[in-house]
């Protein structure tokens, strides 16, 4: 999206601030007046660096600071079930958990795991909330490279309480027109 309003703002600008002001100068000059309105004068050397400039830096961007790639985050705690609880309690977030029954290697102990994927951006909130609960818990991020399914998202949450929130004014709505 950021990568087309970004071309869409750089042919504006190459349009109004290079291509039409260099024309009218091009066609005032006796030498070079075929150029005046040629699409070599549109595609100049700046547009084409302009262009070159917005792919890399999109595609650097994406690479560094990947906030909507999704991710699978896994929370090994002994206090799993606090974290599930305040995790669910969380208010403008939603995050769909799983929990697993773990053995561990070494100790052969059992433990829960707590999973949940969601968007990479929303893993520092995670981990705060994991270290509030226990400064122990051991958290590990993993890239999802495809996922098929529906992902529930807190805009999804935000609309079903909305809907929710309608169907009941609705119903009341109707009851009282039935008195």
């Amino acid at each position: 999206m950021f990568l087309i309003l970004h071309l869409i703002c750089l042919l504006f600008s190459n349009v109004f601030g290079t291509y039409i002001p260099a024309s009218f100068e091009l066609v005032k000059t006796q030498d070079n007046r075929k150029l005046a309105w040629a699409m070599r004068t549109f595609f100049s050397p700046t547009f084409i660096a302009g262009v070159m400039m917005i792919v890399v830096n999109g595609i650097s961007l994406n690479t560094f600071f990947p906030k909507f790639t999704m991710v699978r985050v896994e929370i090994m705690s002994s206090k799993i079930n606090e974290i599930q609880q305040e995790i669910q309690n969380t208010k403008g977030k939603a995050f769909v958990t799983t929990l697993l029954n773990a053995r561990g290697g070494y100790s052969k102990k059992s433990q829960e795991v707590l999973i949940t994927n969601c968007l990479f951006i929303d893993t520092a909130f995670l981990l705060d909330l994991a270290r509030k609960i226990d400064e122990n818990a051991f958290v590990t991020v993993i890239d999802v490279k495809k996922v098929d399914g529906h992902v529930y998202t807190a805009d999804v949450k935000d609309r079903k309480r909305k809907s929710k929130t309608t169907s009941i004014k609705k119903a009341s709505d109707n009851s009282l027109n039935n008195l």
